[in-house]
């Protein structure tokens, strides 16, 4: 009876180690689906999630969302001319910059080698664009500890109501695009 008994507690404790360790692969899975590796915040997949789920929620119950995409300028050249280990560390510096002037409710995203999306929840463009400056300026002020000074290019759209989660994409991106093509280091809507 009592080798029995030891057996089966060994069996129950193999058990739960499994499970424990199923659950730990379960999560770091996760990590790995949704948040970019490199700055760990969420990836273009994840991204797309958010987005979807948010425009749906903003024209559900009629509240504003905004969205603000930047990228960073000349960005190529940093990596080209000191490195990409200078060009990763601008990238984390970067996100660190983001986070810190975000709210806990917004969601920033990587959602390219160096474009940032700041999907700005409840906010109204007025405020979105006046996060954006801000942002700008103090990337345009701070020193990047190996690649100096560096500038982001921004644009900035707020959900209309017949906006898809991909045309209010496209509408933040156009603005991008034009405050590249109006001198970079700037913010359009």
């Amino acid at each position: 009876g009592y080798i029995f008994v030891v057996i089966g507690l060994n069996i129950i404790g193999v058990l739960l180690i499994i499970d424990l360790i199923r659950s730990y692969v379960r999560d770091q899975l996760e990590i790995i689906a949704n948040y970019d590796s490199l700055t760990r915040v969420h990836n273009r997949y994840s991204y797309n999630v958010i987005m979807e789920r948010e425009v749906r929620r903003s024209q559900r119950y009629g509240s504003p969302l905004s969205l603000i995409v930047l990228d960073i300028d000349h960005f190529k050249k940093v990596n080209d001319t000191l490195g990409h280990k200078a060009g990763d560390s601008v990238l984390r510096e970067m996100t660190m910059m983001l986070q810190e002037r975000i709210r806990n409710s917004d969601y920033l995203c990587r959602i390219g080698g160096e474009e940032f999306a700041v999907i700005a929840v409840e906010t109204h463009l007025a405020n979105a664009r006046g996060l954006a400056e801000t942002l700008r300026a103090e990337i345009g002020a701070h020193s990047f500890s190996e690649a100096g000074k560096v500038t982001a290019s921004f644009g900035v759209a707020e959900l209309v109501k017949d906006d898809t989660a991909d045309t209010f994409f496209r509408r933040a991106d156009r603005a991008l695009y034009l405050a590249k093509e109006r001198g970079r280091n700037r913010v359009e809507t």
